[in-house]
């Protein structure tokens, strides 16, 4: 049985005050410490244990990072913090939580990456990872203010688990070229 879930919250300039008060109101107290990670045990009458993970494409916007917490929850109360997540700006999705990682392109002596996730309806969904890259990281910054608002969803690529490896990254490094280099 698979004991653990991801969920993935992305968006651009999303409400990371809400976001945290939601985590500490709804995970924290459900959080176990010292889990082992590959043979865990439920607490607190738990079903599943859950890793939440936020992504925000914009660039000067810390994200907060509850991936290595575990939380352990019912359904219902999974249900619950999904129902008022949804209430704030961003997209929130279920995800494979060992398929989890990065693709790299280097384009005129700059390399660029990107994080990777699977989600439960088997779609890959690629975003520009930051910190790694000055001059990416700077590329990246001027591109996205430039985007008019309605066009910030091109900052996720997603991308059907049904194309090879080899089509996969084709499309990801048109992407990210359409993307940097316009």
């Amino acid at each position: 049985m698979n004991q653990r879930r991801l969920l993935l919250t992305y968006g651009h300039d999303l409400d990371h005050s809400n976001i945290d008060f939601l985590v500490r109101e709804r995970l924290a107290p459900y959080f176990a410490y010292g889990i082992d990670y590959e043979h865990p045990s439920l607490q607190f009458g738990a079903e599943f244990i859950l890793n939440y993970q936020v992504y925000d494409t914009n660039i000067k916007k810390w994200t907060p990072s509850y991936y290595l917490n575990d939380y352990h929850l019912t359904s219902k109360q999974l249900s619950g913090f999904l129902y008022s997540l949804k209430k704030l700006k961003g997209t929130h999705v279920l995800c494979d939580p060992k398929v989890h990682g990065h693709h790299w392109m280097e384009r005129d002596g700059v390399e660029y990456s990107t994080n990777v996730f699977k989600t439960v309806e088997e779609e890959y969904l690629y975003f520009l990872e930051f910190n790694n890259e000055p001059i990416a990281d700077e590329k990246y910054a001027e591109r996205t203010r430039k985007l008019p608002k309605e066009q910030l969803s091109s900052l996720c690529l997603r991308v059907p688990s049904t194309l090879n490896y080899e089509e996969r990254t084709e499309k990801v490094n048109n992407w990210l070229d359409r993307l940097l280099l316009a």
